[in-house]
């Protein structure tokens, strides 16, 4: 029996350990190189996989009429609007600020913001500042020849009427402003108490106005809703006076029948009732006398006694 077969459970704390453990650290090894370059590969900087339209800020190739200065022919509404108008905008001049931060990633950032990039945004906004008034300067120049031209060419023409409205605001705020000026302490308060008086009275009549107006419609309101109570009593009113007719039985409607009915020709029971007057035989005997020398008279025979 060997002595490897006599060892049973686990070595010693002094032993000496198996012969892999060399292995372990080397698969440990490789693994920490692993993690370092898939690090390194995750900050080195990669080719974007968007074309260079969608991240960079397009160039100013508009037409040469959009652009500041370059003659008459050019936007007058938007152009002259804003900041972003005039810079970025069609036609724009494009500050390389603005170009820079289009373009601008988040590392680069971190980047400008530790090495102090206030004071190169702060220059940039200086040149920007300093562009815009430059091209102030010339639009105004520009417009001023523009103006000097046609005035030569025609000198009948008027002002637009805007400007002459325009015009008329800027002398009368002047105007009201040397009166205010020349004017003495006791005067100004005298016009600023006479003033404030005339608005407080406008506003008292225009106070009165509406009142009348509510009364009035008050009133008119009232004297509709009283017609309309007016109305409605007396329509109940009617209908309560006409009753609707009351229906006859079919007994009484028979009774008026009978008193409406004509007279009959001959009334049986009027003549041979039980109140009827009889006949007798001296009656009986001259009815009939009389029926027969009536016979005889109208007879038509030999003798011709009636034709």
């Amino acid at each position: 029996m060997s002595d490897s077969d006599a060892e049973v459970g686990p070595m010693p704390a002094g032993a000496p350990g198996p012969a892999h453990d060399d292995g372990a650290a080397a698969f440990r090894a490789r693994e920490e190189r692993m993690h370092a370059a898939h690090a390194a590969a995750e900050a080195a900087p990669r080719p974007s996989a968007r074309p260079a339209w969608m991240v960079e800020m397009p160039e100013d190739s508009g037409p040469p009429a959009w652009r500041p200065g370059a003659g008459p022919l050019r936007p007058r509404g938007f152009h002259q609007g804003g900041r972003v108008q005039r810079q970025g905008g069609v036609g724009g001049e494009t500050s390389a600020h603005a170009r820079r931060l289009w373009s601008e990633t988040p590392e680069q950032r971190a980047q400008r913001i530790l090495r102090g990039g206030d004071a190169d945004d702060a220059h940039d906004a200086h040149e920007d500042e300093a562009r815009e008034r430059l091209a102030r300067e010339r639009a105004a120049k520009r417009d001023a020849e523009i103006r000097a031209q046609i005035e030569s060419m025609d000198p009948t023409r008027r002002a637009p009427l805007v400007e002459q409205h325009r015009q008329k605001q800027v002398e009368e705020v002047k105007r009201r402003r040397a009166e205010r000026g020349d004017m003495p302490g006791s005067e100004r308060e005298r016009a600023e108490r006479e003033r404030a008086e005339r608005h407080e009275r406008h506003r008292r009549e225009r106070h009165e106005r509406h009142r009348h107006d509510r009364e009035r419609h008050e009133r008119h309101r009232r004297d509709h809703d009283r017609r309309e109570r007016d109305r409605s009593r007396s329509h109940r009113e009617r209908r309560r006076s006409v009753s609707p007719p009351r229906r006859k039985t079919r007994a009484e409607r028979e009774a008026e029948d009978l008193a409406h009915a004509p007279a009959p020709l001959f009334d049986k029971d009027k003549v041979l009732g039980a109140g009827a007057r009889t006949m007798d035989e001296r009656a009986r005997a001259r009815t009939l006398a009389d029926a027969a020398e009536l016979g005889a008279r109208f007879a038509n025979g030999a003798r011709g006694a009636f034709l």
